[in-house]
């Protein structure tokens, strides 16, 4: 046979065609045989238990009687009281005795950013303006407590009488702006740095 014989009997047709059916068969076999899931392993009984068929017993159910015809009622017997007995008071155990300190009086609370004494031209930090006097003086005393320097200046506004809450006044814009950043953090209020006075 000579080599021109060989060549006509390959054809690569075949070889395409054959590739293409095992593709065909590993598409449609191969799920099947990777999606069997293994069968749940046999529950041994618990050990000490004996294994029990369980049956449904029914009962047989009395019929019901009727109710008898209501009586005239009759007054109720006095009830008696039965003497109850309280459980015994439990006396507190007495504190133990401390050791004698001196008591401490209550400390002013520092004032933060101490505001410069008698400043005729500086900065203050303005934390609000109220039309209620009253609402001023609750700030005022609720910074106060916290150690900031507030104060109450009365103004009037189109015919109203205002009053405004500020702290300071301090002598430079750095110090004003340090104690605004202070009544943000520490009091959660905003103020405004303003020219004094």
């Amino acid at each position: 046979m000579t080599e021109r014989d060989d060549n006509h009997d390959f054809d690569p047709k075949h070889r395409i065609v054959g590739a293409v059916i095992l593709v065909a068969l590993a598409v449609i076999f191969l799920p099947m045989i990777l999606n069997k899931q293994p069968e749940p392993p046999a529950v041994a009984p618990i050990a000490g238990i004996p294994p029990t068929d369980s049956k449904v017993v029914t009962a047989p159910v009395a019929p019901r009687e009727p109710a008898p015809a209501a009586e005239p009622a009759k007054e109720p017997a006095p009830a008696v009281k039965e003497p109850v007995s309280e459980p015994p008071a439990v006396k507190p155990a007495a504190p133990a005795a401390k050791p004698a300190t001196p008591e401490k009086k209550p400390d002013k609370p520092a004032v933060k950013n101490k505001p410069a004494a008698k400043v005729e031209k500086g900065w203050v930090v303005q934390v609000g303006v109220f039309a209620s006097a009253e609402n001023a003086k609750h700030l005022r005393d609720k910074l106060r407590k916290q150690g900031f320097a507030a104060e109450i200046d009365n103004l009037t506004v189109d015919a109203k009488s205002m009053a405004r809450v500020r702290v300071g006044p301090y002598r430079d814009n750095a110090a004003a702006k340090t104690a605004q950043a202070h009544l943000q953090n520490e009091a959660g209020v905003k103020g405004v740095v303003l020219a004094y006075p």
